[in-house]
């Protein structure tokens, strides 16, 4: 028996090997709602402050270009490819609403890179789809062996694997050979990385990671296929990727696609830590079940799979502490049964402070992530259970429920949603001769803006 070959030639042999004929139907259709899905988000995000910050620092870095680049969606400027995508990524994380597997956001790497690759004039646009799904799955095999240890240690999911996704993207529509496509994937795992400390701590820097893993995967692609060396040990050597983020050993072999992790790609239903999706539906489940003047209490069970700043309570003055606060969340949604992305900067409401006093988060074992408990004391003294059973499948919505989704969420931010119509054509679209559609929705909601950043306001309703 030959041995089993190294992490990085078995996702690179993967990478190559990928076609309409080897990929599932389903699993294709996934990719294309989740290009829907991100595209969408972006949309959304288009007067938010952090895609401006970022963009007006890597044009002072950078510069623009007339040459070959692609187009930053918020403002239409043309930059280089790796600037322009790193904008989007930007633009697409903005309301920390972006599709998960396990703890990465891949689509946030990977669709900003492929378009970016065709917009430039890279590769075809007819290989959009099967570029993705070949991020998808590459980072995703990996996550799915080291993510949980990763995390543990500190280091943040989505720049980690994210990087490697970019340059598995990046390769595939390179046409990257065998080689080359390994030594993409070794330069990526080399420049990976990206701590979880400022998530917890409500500042900025976390905004702008994915960027960097944009750029990495990208720039590993770039230097492969300009001729660079790299280890085919990179991944699972002793001072590979494995042990040095995750203190552990891969399993060979990875198996990418079995099971294919695109089958499991969540959507958030609110812009709030993915930790936070279930626990926050629950809790506005019994926002809308029950009379709330007879609840004195309420402990909500949660995995103890938590991340820093999930149990803060506040005083809160970023948006940053409050999308990660599980208190938050599971109050503001007690108290008007909803979280969107205005009321995440209303630090000081009074009635989600309210029910932020009368709640607890507790992590318990025997609750499995990403499921939730809500233990309810009654003012007479009732006490009851309600559990919210999930798992990540049942946040891998379908195409007509992507597309519910994300209507809802645009009318919560007076996006027109006949643009979301458009994105939706081009996502499915079987052909994809050009992307010119995606990047004319982006234009149209440029034209409609009433300026270059308007901020974002909530007012409770009455009581």
């Amino acid at each position: 028996m030959s041995p089993q070959p190294r992490a990085a030639v078995e996702l690179a042999r993967f990478i190559r090997e990928l076609s309409t004929a080897t990929v599932p139907p389903d699993v294709l259709e996934r990719a294309r709602g989740c290009l829907l899905y991100g595209l969408g988000i972006g949309l959304l995000c288009m007067d938010e402050a952090y895609a401006r910050v970022a963009e007006a620092a890597w044009q002072a870095v950078d510069g623009t270009t007339s040459g070959p680049g692609a187009t930053a969606w918020r403002s239409g400027q043309r930059y280089g490819t790796a600037t322009a995508a790193a904008c989007n990524t930007v633009l697409m994380h903005s309301r920390c609403q972006e599709d998960t597997y396990g703890s990465a956001h891949l689509g946030i790497v990977v669709i900003p890179t492929a378009l970016a690759l065709i917009e430039a004039g890279y590769a075809r646009p007819d290989q959009l789809i099967l570029s993705l799904v070949a991020g998808y799955e590459a980072a995703g095999a990996l996550e799915r062996r080291l993510g949980r240890s990763s995390t543990a240690l500190g280091f943040r999911a989505s720049p980690l694997y994210g990087a490697l996704a970019g340059a598995a993207t990046a390769a595939r529509l390179l046409s990257l050979d065998e080689a080359q496509t390994t030594a993409a994937l070794a330069n990526a795992a080399a420049f990976a990385g990206g701590t979880l400390q400022a998530i917890g701590d409500g500042t900025d820097e976390w905004r702008y990671q994915m960027a960097a893993a944009t750029r990495r995967g990208l720039e590993a692609a770039f230097l492969a296929r300009a001729g660079s060396r790299a280890t085919a040990a990179a991944l699972d050597g002793t001072r590979g990727f494995a042990a040095a983020f995750a203190r552990t050993a891969i399993d060979l072999p990875l198996k990418p696609g079995d099971p294919w992790a695109l089958r499991t790609v969540a959507f958030k239903p609110y812009p709030v830590c993915n930790r936070n999706q279930t626990v926050t539906t629950l809790a506005a489940r019994i926002h809308d079940s029950q009379d709330l003047s007879h609840i004195r209490h309420v402990r909500f069970r949660i995995s103890p799979f938590v991340e820093h700043g999930m149990l803060e309570r506040g005083p809160f003055d970023s948006v940053a502490g409050t999308l990660m606060s599980t208190y938050f969340s599971c109050a503001a949604a007690l108290a008007y049964g909803t979280v969107s992305r205005a009321m995440l900067e209303v630090f000081d409401d009074a009635l989600t402070h309210v029910w932020i006093d009368r709640i607890d988060i507790q992590p318990d074992e025997a609750v499995p992530y990403p499921s939730a408990h809500a233990d309810i004391e009654y003012t007479d003294g009732r006490r009851d259970t309600v559990v919210l059973m999930r798992s990540f499948a049942d946040y891998a919505l379908p195409r007509k429920e992507v597309l519910a989704l994300l209507t809802r969420l645009a009318r919560e931010s007076s996006v027109d949603t006949a643009l979301l119509q458009t994105l939706d054509a081009f996502a499915f679209d079987s052909a994809h001769k050009t992307i010119e559609p995606a990047l004319s929705v982006f234009a149209n909601a440029r034209t409609a803006r009433p300026s270059p950043h308007q901020e974002m306001v909530w007012t409770p309703p009455p009581r």
